[in-house]
C-alpha cells in the first residue's frame, strides 16, 4: 500500500492543502459515421467462399472400428518370442517341435499337442510361450472339467509324463503320487496311481466349448480361471493354477485373432523396435470407367442382367416381375428398357417395386400387363427422358504428391476414446497439404470427391503358413495371421461367382468349384489378378449408373473387400 505525506505532519501549525495537477486532454480520433458503412460482412459466408474456391486440403479422419473375431482359428498356435528375427519359435503345424523348457516338469520334446494339454509353458519363467488360441484349446483339462480341481506339485527331481493334463495323477503336499487299490470283478487288485480326473467330472469337448466359450463386447474368448496357487515342484515361484499363466486370473482370454489385431492403433514390436500396423490405407479418387468388367459380371451384357422373372396377380391386376442381379435403381413411375437383344428392347413403365410382399425392393420391379405383351427380357437399362443410362465400374487411383510420393500421415489412438464395445477409436491425420488442382474424375469433371481406401494388412502370411520352419524374417509382422484380400459384390444367395459372401479357397476339397472374385484392374500385364495389396495403383470402388440427361452418377452397388485368417484359408494344408 502506498502512503501519502501530508503537510500537517511537518508542523503542528501546518494544515493540509489541496494539490492540483493540470492535465490537458485532447482527442484526435473520431467515431466512424455509421451511415458510411456500405455493407455488412458475414464471416461464416466469407469463410465458406474461401474454402470452396481453394483446392488445398488438410484431412483428419476419425476411425471408429466395429469388429469381431467370430471367425477365429480352429487350431491353437503356441509362439515364443514372436516378432524376433533370431529367437522366434512357433508350434503351428503338427510336425513342429521345440526343446523342452528348463523348469517344465514334463521334460519330453514339446509339440503343439503337448502345449495344448499342458499350459504350464505359458508361465513367464518356464518359457514365455504365448498361446494364439483356436477352438482346440478347449481340449485343455482346465476347460474340460466341471468341478473345482487343482494340480498338485510334483516331487522335486521326478519326471511326470502326464503332468498338468487330463491324465495327471493325485499327489500329496510333498508331490508324492497317491496310489489306490481298486476292486475289479469283485477281487482286490494291486495298488495303482489314482488319476485326478474321473469320468464324472470330465466334460466332452463339445460340452467344454458350450460351457466355456463366451462372447463379450463382440469378442469371443474364455475366462482364464484360476485356483489355489500350487508350485510346479522344480521352482517354488512357478505356479500352474491358471489356464494361461502369463495372464491374470479371471480375465477374458480372447480367441485368435484377438482385438489387438483388428485395432487401427499399431502394435509395437519390441524385438525390431518398430510399429506394425494392422491396416494399410491410402487416398484414392475416381480415375477410370471400366465397362469391360461390368460386362463380365453381367454375362457380357452392357446392362443389368435379369436372373429370374414371372407373373403375379394382385388386386385383380396382372403384373410381370423381374429380378435383377444388381440393384436396379428404379422407382415407381420410372421407365425401363427391357432388352431381348442388343438392338431390340421394349420401353415400359415401372408400376411396383419389390415382390408381392414388398420385399427385395432393390432387385425386383414389376410392370403391369395392361393388355400388352411383356417380353422375356434378359437385361435392362433405365430410360431417362428417352436416353438410356450407362453402367460401369469406377476404378479408383491412388492420390499422391506432385513428385509421386505418398502423403505423410500419422495414425494413433484418439486420446482415451473407445466405442461402446471397448474398441479403441483411432485418429488418422494427413500431415501434407493435399492439392487437387488440374485433377479430373472418371468422366472428365473437376475432381469433387476423394476416398480413404483401407486394405487389411497381412505381411508375412505366406512364409508363416507355407512350409517355413523358422517363422522368422523382417518381412513377417503380427498381421501375418490374415490371408489374401479379394473383392466381390453383395449379391443374392443364388449367385456364386463375384459374390463376396462366397469367396473362399477350397484347398480342403479341390473338386469343388472356387467362386470367382473380381479380377483387379491391371495397368501392366503379369500382375497378380486376385490378391489385393496396398501396393496396387488401382482399386475397384463401385458400380454406378450414369444418367446422360442429368449428367449424374448414382452408385448402385459397392465393391466389398474380403479377408479371412490365413489358417482358415489354408485348412487343407495341414
Amino acid at each position: 500500500m502506498r502512503e501519502s505525506f501530508l503537510d500537517r505532519n511537518r508542523s503542528v501549525y501546518s494544515t493540509n492543502n489541496e494539490s492540483n495537477l493540470h492535465v490537458n486532454l485532447t482527442q484526435k480520433a473520431r467515431l466512424y459515421p455509421f451511415d458510411a458503412v456500405r455493407a455488412n460482412i458475414d464471416k461464416l459466408q466469407l469463410y465458406n467462399e474461401e474454402k470452396d474456391t481453394s483446392n488445398n486440403f488438410r484431412l483428419i479422419f476419425t476411425i471408429n472400428p466395429i469388429c469381431s473375431n467370430v471367425l477365429f482359428n480352429m487350431r491353437t498356435e503356441a509362439i515364443k518370442n514372436e516378432g524376433s528375427i533370431t529367437d522366434c519359435v512357433a508350434l503351428v503345424k503338427d510336425n513342429d517341435v521345440a526343446p523342452s523348457e528348463q523348469y517344465a516338469v514334463n521334460t519330453s520334446q514339446l509339440d503343439r499337442e503337448q502345449a495344448i494339454k499342458d499350459t504350464e509353458y505359458s508361465h513367464p519363467e518356464i518359457g514365455q510361450w504365448v498361446y494364439h488360441c483356436g477352438l482346440d484349446i478347449f481340449n485343455n483339462h482346465k476347460l474340460r472339467t466341471n468341478s473345482f480341481i487343482y494340480i498338485s506339485k510334483v516331487k522335486y527331481g521326478e519326471n511326470c509324463e502326464f503332468y498338468n493334463t487330463l491324465w495327471d495323477y493325485k499327489r500329496d503336499k510333498n508331490g508324492v503320487t497317491i496310489e489306490e487299490v481298486l476292486i475289479d470283478d469283485g477281487t482286490i487288485g494291486t495298488a495303482r496311481p489314482s488319476h485326478v480326473y474321473q469320468l464324472d467330472n470330465i466334460l466332452t469337448f463339445q460340452e467344454a466349448v458350450q460351457q466355456n466359450l463366451l462372447l463379450r463386447n463382440g469378442w469371443y474368448g474364455f475366462v482364464n480361471e484360476g485356483s489355489i496357487e500350487i508350485p510346479n515342484g522344480k521352482l517354488s515361484g512357478i505356479y500352474v493354477n491358471k489356464i494361461m499363466n502369463n495372464n491374470k486370473a479371471c480375465e477374458v482370454y480372447n480367441m485368435y485373432p484377438d482385438i489387438s489385431l483388428f485395432s487401427f492403433v499399431p502394435k509395437y514390436n519390441k524385438y525390431q523396435q518398430r510399429k506394425e500396423s494392422n491396416w494399410d490405407y491410402c487416398l484414392t479418387y475416381p480415375y477410370f470407367s471400366d465397362k469391360n468388367m461390368f460386362k463380365t459380371i453381367n454375362n457380357e451384357k452392357d446392362g443389368i442382367l435379369i436372373i429370374s422373372s414371372g407373373t403375379s396377380y394382385m388386386s385383380n391386376e396382372t403384373y410381370h416381375w423381374y429380378e435383377t442381379k444388381l440393384p436396379h435403381n428404379l422407382s415407381v413411375g420410372d421407365y425401363v428398357r427391357l432388352y431381348t437383344a442388343p438392338n431390340n428392347f421394349k420401353r415400359m413403365r415401372v408400376d411396383k417395386i419389390g415382390d408381392v410382399n414388398n420385399g427385395n425392393q432393390k432387385n425386383i420391379f414389376m410392370v403391369n400387363f395392361n393388355g400388352k405383351s411383356v417380353p422375356q427380357a434378359t437385361y435392362i437399362k433405365k430410360d431417362a427422358m428417352g436416353l438410356e443410362c450407362k453402367y460401369y465400374f469406377r476404378v479408383f487411383k491412388k492420390l499422391r504428391n506432385i513428385d509421386g510420393t505418398d502423403f505423410k500421415s500419422d495414425l494413433s489412438r484418439q486420446a482415451f476414446g473407445e466405442n461402446i464395445y471397448g474398441d479403441r477409436i483411432a485418429q488418422l491425420t494427413f500431415l501434407d497439404t493435399i492439392n487437387l488442382d488440374n485433377l479430373v474424375d472418371n468422366i472428365g469433371r473437376p475432381l469433387s470427391e476423394i476416398y480413404l481406401t483401407i486394405v487389411k494388412r497381412n505381411k508375412g502370411w505366406e512364409k508363416w503358413y507355407k512350409n517355413n520352419k523358422n517363422y522368422i524374417g523382417e518381412d513377417i509382422e503380427y498381421s501375418h495371421c490374415f490371408g489374401p484380400v479379394t473383392c466381390g459384390l453383395d449379391l443374392s444367395a443364388t449367385e456364386t461367382d463375384y459374390n463376396v459372401h462366397k469367396l473362399h479357397n477350397n484347398l480342403s476339397n479341390p473338386t469343388l468349384p472356387t467362386p470367382k472374385p473380381i479380377v483387379k484392374y491391371k495397368e501392366k500385364e503379369g500382375e497378380d489378378e486376385t490378391e489385393i495389396t496396398i501396393d496396387d495403383e488401382f482399386f475397384y470402388g463401385d458400380i454406378v449408373e450414369f444418367n446422360p440427361y442429368t449428367f449424374d452418377e448414382t452408385v448402385i452397388s459397392n465393391v466389398y473387400y474380403r479377408f479371412n485368417t490365413a489358417q482358415r484359408e489354408m485348412s487343407g494344408d495341414g
